[in-house]
């Protein structure tokens, strides 16, 4: 009797396991089959139900990784993968599909991570060195990346996909004549290659003579004026080195001035605008050295100096952009500043936060004390600061959206330049660039709130009358390339309810 129980049982497994093992059998070759016909969902839904089955199968979490790869859920496909990878580290093609996932979700940190553990397996596998160079160059690590190529090209130095990485890199880095050299000695391992040879002429001609020219028609609209004008903008500039670029630009702005918006009361302005700058970077800082001379009106428009550092830590970089000089901000009344200010932000994956802050002194000229309620001629104090955070949404096209803070005040009023008191702006924008072939669009539209003061007598006390200030402002662009030639055609428009301005243009660029 008991014999027959043990037989009975002993089938009863048998037909069970072989009835598991039948069903695990065909959803396997049904979601196979859906998968061939793209139909994702039905196909996952098939490899699910086997791994409830078998929740061990190596061959159904393969599947389902690809699913959601070739889907884009890169963040899923991470999650099946890996459990087909903690079983055999050493497959290259999953390794490859892992860290493009990782990549293509925009987790750059856990792909250097993963690339840098699978060197420990592999550590001469090239491909996975590629790949790191890539995740370090989408993170903006263009000099860890030169060294993963360095360390391929120890390896062997006949890879031109190693020297084309260097030169990319250092194209990037605003190196144009480092760059050219790699390029060159990739084309001597890989002559035929057009996207080389396409590549090598873009950076040959970032060492070449640029020259731009930029046409402008600008509307302003406030209460007592109205001004028209043509602006015209003709540049030179030429990367000497390495770490050294010359620039010449000249502005002619064409105006006709409004007053009361009546056309008796019209005044005609022609300004011009000389300005030289010097570009020289050393390691890590980046120095700027300007000046600018107007012609018509007789006097130095602008001359300072600029330094920008720029250092990383591990995934975050920062950076802090120090100028002092003076400006020439707003020639219809004669109006300039000398002003000291600082720019500071980090970045850190697909986030971006900026500190500033400015401090300046403008030109004695009449202004009004409120407090004391007297007219005097006197230079006046301005403060100003900001914060803002953006985040990368999209990469393609590149979308971002960022929240704005602002801060702006003047120690006296002026009817001769625009001073508020205290002005507290709170906003938020965003932002698309969109390439495509020879062409690209941008665009962007920000909206702000706030509010700012002035005095005035209330029941026989000076009070602040604080006033709304909310505002908009929006921006559109196309452009193409084509070889030596560049075009760009662009609208912008600024409006609050005391002030707008309108602005269409047009650019050129070529390069010689």
């Amino acid at each position: 009797m008991k014999s027959k129980k043990s037989l009975f049982g002993v089938l009863l497994v048998i037909y069970t396991t072989f009835g598991f093992a039948q069903s695990l059998t065909k959803l396997k070759t049904d979601a196979s089959q859906a998968a061939s016909i793209h139909e994702y969902k039905t196909a996952i839904k098939l490899y699910k139900k086997a791994l409830s089955i078998d929740p061990n199968d190596s061959e159904a979490h393969m599947a389902l990784g690809q699913l959601y790869y070739d889907s884009e859920n890169y963040t899923k496909a991470v999650v099946f993968f890996n459990r087909v990878y903690m079983k055999n580290r050493k497959n290259e093609d999953l390794i490859y599909k892992i860290g493009n996932s990782y990549l293509l979700s925009g987790k750059l940190y856990g792909a250097v991570n993963f690339y840098l553990a699978a060197l420990e397996q592999l550590p001469k596998n090239i491909k996975i060195y590629f790949q790191l160079a890539k995740a370090y160059s989408w993170k903006g690590q263009m000099k860890k990346a030169i060294k993963i190529y360095q360390k391929i090209l120890e390896i062997d130095n006949t890879y031109a996909e190693a020297w084309q990485g260097i030169g990319k890199m250092y194209y990037w880095m605003g190196k144009p004549y480092s760059s050219a050299t790699n390029y060159k000695k990739a084309i001597g391992f890989d002559p035929s290659n057009i996207v080389l040879k396409t590549e090598y002429e873009k950076v040959k001609k970032s060492m070449t003579f640029q020259t731009f020219g930029k046409w402008d028609i600008v509307n302003e609209n406030e209460r007592h004026y109205d001004i028209h004008a043509i602006t015209q903008r003709y540049g030179v500039s030429k990367i000497i080195n390495d770490d050294l670029k010359l620039s010449g630009n000249l502005l002619i702005d064409h105006s006709y001035k409004y007053l009361n918006q009546k056309e008796s009361d019209k005044i005609k302005k022609i300004y011009n605008n000389t300005f030289f700058s010097l570009d020289y970077s050393l390691g890590n800082s980046d120095f700027k050295v300007y000046s600018g001379y107007s012609f018509s009106d007789k006097q130095m428009s602008s001359y300072g100096l600029e330094w920008k550092y720029t250092f990383r830590v591990k995934s975050m970089e920062f950076s802090n952009n120090l100028t002092g000089g003076y400006d020439y901000f707003y020639y219809w009344n004669n109006v300039g500043q000398h002003a000291i200010s600082d720019q500071f932000y980090i970045k850190y994956n697909k986030f971006k936060l900026s500190l500033n802050v400015k401090s300046g002194i403008i030109d004695s000229l009449t202004v009004f004390d409120e407090i004391k309620d007297e007219v005097r001629v006197d230079f006046n104090h301005s403060l100003a600061g900001g914060a803002t955070l953006s985040y990368e949404l999209m990469s393609k096209p590149k979308v971002r959206v960022s929240a704005h803070y602002s801060y702006l005040d003047y120690k006296y009023k002026s009817k001769l330049y625009y001073t508020p008191s205290s002005r507290n702006l709170y906003g938020l924008s965003t932002s698309v660039f969109y390439p495509t072939n020879n062409f690209y669009f941008y665009g962007s539209f920000g909206y702000n709130i706030g509010s700012e003061y002035y005095f005035d007598i209330k029941n026989d006390k000076l009070t602040a009358i604080f006033i709304d200030v909310d505002n908009w402002a929006a921006n559109a662009e196309i452009g193409y390339e084509l070889n030596t030639i560049s075009f760009s055609l662009g609208a912008s428009r600024f409006f609050n309810p005391y002030y707008a301005n309108f602005d269409a243009y047009f650019t050129s660029r070529l390069y010689f």
